[in-house]
């Protein structure tokens, strides 16, 4: 059930955010905080060592790109460049590394996201699992993010089942504790599933903007980029994991930007 906070469209308005900017994943050195001492040094391949100083918008960028990589990773089994790293503590955590080309395209998305954020234009972002060959979704994932924070609040599959409901918390350490909780979570649960070998199934991705006029300005932005691909109907909505929902519900047509696929 939509909030009576919410628009027309479904989605909340965010406030004004004024911390510092820079998306800027290379900048994983610099001595701004002890994640490396805490975690472990192999840790700032995961998240930046100053992760904790850079502005919501982009932590909340970023983290959710490093939980797209891993569904997809996890999920799609083509993209399966995973690798475990020991944490300080002895726990392990599965980061994925893609092969270059398709790991800018994911840089250049989640820059696209913070600048959203930022703008207050957008309050979610979803993974979309697409069958080409009929035109139907296979499976979705989608991040809500939080009223007034930018922080992710919930995880849920398109049938508005909650993946985990674990809060993106501001506070120095419990942050990252919670983050890699939710990580956890996610990988558990799109582990337990059977991996996906058709080749015609490819992830989209697409943001839940607050206003006609913002997603109509980003998919001209989108139109001339090569790896995007623009949808002028409603697709069919299928798939597992008990649909039910996704077929009763009425939904608008929607634009996404294909993540294509450089592996072979």
């Amino acid at each position: 059930m939509e909030s009576p906070n919410q628009n027309n469209d479904g989605e909340h308005l965010l406030e004004e955010n004024n911390e510092k900017t820079s998306f800027d994943e290379a900048n994983t050195t610099g001595n701004t905080s002890n994640m490396d001492q805490l975690y472990g040094e192999d840790f700032t391949r995961f998240l930046p060592s100053d992760f904790k100083r850079i502005k919501t918008s982009e932590r909340t960028a970023l983290f959710s790109q490093r939980l797209f990589e891993l569904i997809l990773a996890k999920r799609i089994e083509r993209y399966r460049f995973i690798e475990e790293i020991e944490l300080n503590d002895g726990s392990f955590l599965e980061i994925v590394e893609f092969p270059e080309e398709t790991s800018k395209i994911f840089q250049d998305h989640f820059r696209d996201m913070d600048e959203l954020l930022a703008q207050k234009k957008i309050n979610g972002v979803s993974l979309i699992m697409f069958d080409c060959d009929n035109r139907t979704i296979f499976e979705t994932y989608k991040f809500i993010i939080e009223v007034g924070d930018n922080r992710i609040s919930e995880i849920k599959d398109y049938n508005d089942k909650l993946i985990t409901g674990l809060h993106f918390i501001d506070a120095p350490r419990k942050e990252i504790k919670s983050l890699l909780e939710m990580y956890r979570i996610v990988s558990e649960y799109c582990g337990e599933k059977e991996p996906i070998k058709k080749r015609s199934i490819v992830p989209l991705l697409r943001f839940h903007f607050l206003k006609k006029d913002y997603r109509k300005d980003y998919e001209k932005k989108l139109r001339d980029q090569p790896n995007s691909e623009y949808f002028r109907q409603n697709p069919l909505f299928g798939g597992k994991d008990n649909c039910e929902l996704v077929f009763t519900r009425k939904r608008k047509r929607f634009s996404m930007a294909v993540v294509n696929n450089f592996i072979e």
